[in-house]
């Protein structure tokens, strides 16, 4: 089992947080977060949402915990956030890239953003086809 840890969640928080600091979204953003580990999901939620409200926006964490996997989404806005609906995500960051991505991708907008924990790109042509931005960050090196 890979151990992700801090050394994968803080470089994608620090990522996102700079993107919230420095852009001033129009609409509600939602970022999703999908792994295995229920710790560092949980960390990487709340070190997110922690970032939003001290840069000013209305934020609404949850949290959904499975037997196999667990995920998360925070949503952003810049007014008072009514549902608890998490629709589809802009950002999505998957710790663990064993995680079934055609499953998980059914939840990304089109032109959405996904963050995987790898040493190498990742390539999905279902995901290409929708324009979404795949990334890849190696959380091994790091940590």
């Amino acid at each position: 089992m890979l151990e992700v840890g801090v050394g994968f969640v803080l470089p994608v928080c620090f990522v996102i947080t700079i993107n919230l600091v420095t852009t001033k979204y129009i609409a509600m953003i939602t970022i999703s977060i999908h792994g295995t580990d229920k710790k560092d999901a949980e960390q990487c939620i709340a070190i997110i949402a922690k970032a939003a409200v001290l840069s000013d926006f209305q934020v609404q964490s949850l949290f959904f915990p499975s037997s196999d996997r667990v995920w998360g989404a925070v949503k952003i806005d810049k007014s008072r956030i009514l549902s608890k609906d998490v629709g589809m995500s802009d950002i999505a960051v998957v710790l663990e890239t064993r995680l079934n991505i055609k499953h998980l991708s059914q939840g990304f907008k089109d032109n959405s953003i996904v963050i995987f924990n790898s040493p190498e790109k990742l390539s999905f042509p279902w995901l290409k086809k929708r324009r979404i931005k795949v990334y890849a960050l190696d959380a091994t090196a790091i940590s």
